[in-house]
């Protein structure tokens, strides 16, 4: 699992951002890429979700891999014009991919913008 935190100067960013990390793993792993792409939240707090299954060289072993990458934005409240990216990554083999989920919805249930919410 990968966190990733990131300062966007504007609303716009955001997403050239998110298309960015799609185009890195698109270029890593060529045509073997194939992706869900799915938008949620509200104007002021847009996500976005994407799963990406692909295959990869790991250990000297070509292995089909499934990642879930959610993406939120979060608005600098000193400053609405700015923006935090969070970028929240779970990449697992696809045969393992689908006992792993639970655990990785479940740690996103715990991300929250304001330090007094959550556990």
């Amino acid at each position: 699992m990968t966190t990733n935190f990131g300062l966007l100067g504007t609303a716009a960013g955001k997403w050239e951002t998110v298309a960015d990390e799609l185009k890195k793993v698109e270029t890593r792993y060529g045509d073997t890429v194939q992706k869900i792409t799915n938008e949620f939240g509200d104007p002021d707090a847009p996500g976005l979700t994407q799963r990406l299954s692909f295959s990869a060289v790991a250990g000297g072993v070509r292995r089909d891999l499934v990642q879930s990458q959610v993406f939120v934005s979060v608005v600098d409240v000193g400053d609405p014009d700015k923006h935090a990216l969070i970028r929240l990554v779970l990449t697992a083999t696809a045969a393992r991919f689908h006992s792993v989920l639970p655990y990785f919805q479940e740690f996103l249930r715990t991300v929250h913008t304001n330090p007094g919410e959550g556990n």
